[in-house]
C-alpha cells in the first residue's frame, strides 16, 4: 500500500488514507491544508480518548 497507493480514498469513511509516515507527519504540520484530526473527534475520541494527534503546545510536549 506504501509503494502503490501511498494516498488512496476510503469510501466507508467518506475518507482519505495516508499510508507513508513522512507524509502523514507533513499532513498534519500543514495547518493550512486541507487534512485535519477531524475524523479521530468523533471516531477514536469516545474509544480511547484524546490522542496526541490532537494535541497542541504544552499539552502535547507532556505527552509526548
Amino acid at each position: 500500500m506504501r509503494d502503490g497507493d501511498p494516498l488512496s480514498w476510503h469510501e466507508a469513511t467518506g475518507s482519505y488514507v495516508v499510508s507513508r509516515y513522512e507524509d502523514v507527519e507533513r499532513i498534519f504540520k500543514d495547518k493550512k491544508g486541507e487534512f485535519s484530526t477531524e475524523n479521530y473527534d468523533w471516531q477514536i475520541e469516545p474509544v480511547h480518548g484524546r490522542t496526541i494527534l490532537q494535541l497542541s503546545g504544552r499539552e502535547h510536549a507532556v505527552r509526548r
